[in-house]
């Protein structure tokens, strides 16, 4: 399955915190749904999206980094900053 990430009307950064305005509602991002935003700016499979999460961050102590990444890939989904397809 591949992602994008849904562009914000608005994006405000401060100390290492990310906040993004998606037409009437706004999502904090920690650093792992802003890296996803970052690497999905363009269609990304999410087997590739994994090896960039896992290179960035390190493999997950629990689970695998493709059950890790299908978590945060719902959670961001739910909240509008994702498409999949």
């Amino acid at each position: 399955m591949r992602v994008k990430a849904q562009v914000p009307l608005d994006r405000l950064e401060r100390d290492g915190r990310v906040v993004a305005l998606y037409e009437s509602h706004l999502v904090e991002l920690g650093a792992l749904g802003d890296a996803v935003v970052a690497a999905a700016s363009d269609w990304i499979e999410e087997s590739a999206l994994a090896d960039l999460l896992v290179a960035e961050f390190g493999a997950p102590t629990v689970g695998s980094a493709s059950d890790v990444l299908e978590t945060v890939l719902a959670d961001l989904a739910a909240h509008g900053v994702i498409l999949r397809g």
